[in-house]
């Protein structure tokens, strides 16, 4: 299964059917243990097409967020990376595709507990299909900002992280 998913800083096509850190069922979603939260021990994030996750090491709930409306037969979680984020807690890398076999999206949105919430601090397609023309985009994250290129586009977007609401913005 070829993917694109959040890999350190940079986003990139990789295979992640043999990869260990992800728990991989497509339909069901996709789960990862790691430290994501200022709570004692590793949380578990489980993405699906419909949400994202977060519970405790003892399985109590810390948070969820909405993630993508259902759309059509290729809907799939197909990765979840954890990376340092710069924004004083990790950053939870989800890649989704939504849509069907003639025309679909994949999605990377980064995540962050902030709180007791889970925030969705950016979102926006990395790769994007219709009959047999793909295009894929770039993702590249650094302290303070991210620099972001939609598939289809030549120039790259500059984003900065504002504090005060959380999100990475365009500068």
């Amino acid at each position: 299964m070829r993917a694109l998913v959040f890999l350190g800083l940079v986003a990139s096509c990789v295979d992640i059917s043999s990869n260990e850190n992800n728990a991989v069922d497509s339909y069901e979603g996709v789960e990862i243990t790691a430290d994501v939260a200022p709570n004692e021990g590793r949380e578990t994030v489980r993405a699906t097409v419909a949400e994202v996750t977060i519970r405790d090491a003892r399985g109590a709930l810390i948070a969820t967020i909405p993630a993508y409306e259902p759309q059509g037969s290729r809907d799939e979680v197909l990765g979840i990376r954890i990376s340092e984020g710069y924004v004083g807690a990790p950053l939870i890398g989800v890649t989704t595709t939504v849509g069907g076999h003639r025309e679909s999206t994949t999605w990377l949105a980064l995540y962050s507990v902030h709180g007791t919430q889970v925030e969705r601090l950016f979102a926006a397609p990395i790769e994007e299909a219709e009959d047999q023309s793909v295009a894929s985009g770039t993702l590249l994250v650094f302290p303070g900002g991210l620099l972001y290129r939609a598939p289809r586009v030549e120039r790259p977007t500059l984003y900065s992280f504002d504090a005060s609401t959380y999100r990475y913005v365009v500068r």
